[in-house]
């Protein structure tokens, strides 16, 4: 549509041919109506059309002035909002990549944290088998310690008893059982 007003403001004659095609069907009514009567009144009527048209074509250029204002405004909104679309849309592709750099980089740590979580799985589960084995051990070891000391036990009271045999003093009757093997 611009196209058109840029042409009807680069070639004014463009402009009056337009005016004159528009206008021809009454300039042929007046000029018609011009021949039937004297040349006096065929140059009054003719000023008077005269005047007509020169009204409608100061109407019409003021039409089209307005038109023409009117789309250039128009066109300058347009613009400016595509202008406006065109940085939101940079900022939002901006933002999108930073976002995938971003999940990159989570997917990446993901990754790194689960193998060491798994390494550290894997190292926990060595650790409580070795802490059991150390349990049984110790287990093991408390049942001799027990054991040993029991054979102590047993072992003091014989020489007690040994040493009240040498002494002459007759033998205490045991009253405990140590389930030595």
């Amino acid at each position: 549509m611009s196209d058109f007003f840029d042409l009807l403001a680069a070639y004014p004659v463009f402009l009056v041919a337009l005016v004159l095609i528009f206008l021809a069907p009454f300039l042929f009514r007046y000029w018609h109506k011009i021949h039937q009567h004297s040349p006096s009144e065929k140059y009054a009527a003719l000023g008077e059309m005269i005047a007509k048209f020169e009204k409608e074509n100061d109407s019409l250029a003021k039409t089209i002035d307005d038109l023409k204002k009117e789309m250039l405004k128009r066109m300058d909104g347009v613009e400016q909002s595509l202008a406006q679309l065109t940085g939101n849309v940079g900022e939002v592709r901006r933002e999108t990549t930073d976002i995938e750099k971003h999940v990159d980089d989570l997917e990446t740590k993901t990754t790194v944290a689960t193998s060491k979580v798994e390494a550290i799985k894997h190292q926990v589960e060595v650790d409580l088998g070795e802490l059991r084995r150390i349990d049984g051990q110790i287990k093991d070891s408390l049942l001799k310690v027990d054991q040993n000391a029991r054979q102590i036990e047993y072992l003091a009271h014989e020489v007690r008893d040994l040493e009240h045999e040498v002494n002459g003093s007759p033998r205490k009757p045991r009253s405990f059982e140590l389930g030595i093997n």
